[in-house]
């Protein structure tokens, strides 16, 4: 799901959840990977919602995120 697949997700991505692992509204805001252990099968992913001071993470598997099109993948 989170092509390409031979290049794992680090912190700075921008990413997606993927549509199938979606609820109402995932859509609507930017996410950003902020921690990528390379021993986990998680990342911990940072939602930036407008008006929000204090932005929510959590921890989501890495197979249910696709790198958002507009990623730069340096």
């Amino acid at each position: 799901m989170n092509p390409p697949h031979d290049v794992p997700l680090k912190v700075g991505d921008r990413v997606r959840i993927h549509p199938d692992c979606q609820d109402p509204g995932d859509d609507d805001f930017e996410r950003i990977v902020i921690e990528a252990p390379e021993d986990s099968p998680r990342v911990l992913v940072l939602a930036r919602i407008p008006g929000f001071e204090h932005h929510p993470t959590e921890w989501i598997e890495a197979d249910k995120l696709i790198r958002h099109p507009n990623a730069d993948l340096d």
